[in-house]
């Protein structure tokens, strides 16, 4: 019963690992395809947002 268990829980982690690899390696081919400099991602719309905070509490 526990040789089972074993067995189903290495294929769950296994699973889950090479879930994580994938995804990795897809956000690389991503970031080569369209470098993060070319689109405006969330970096980009994060730090004009904390500019506007500052100029917000700046001016109040």
């Amino acid at each position: 019963m526990t040789h089972k268990r074993l067995i189903g829980g290495a294929f769950i982690v296994a699973a889950v690992i090479v879930l994580a690899v994938v995804a990795v390696i897809v956000v690389v081919i991503d970031d080569v395809r369209n470098p993060p400099e070319a689109r405006s991602g969330c970096a980009g719309g994060e730090r004009v947002r904390h500019r506007s905070d500052q100029e917000l509490m700046l001016a109040a």
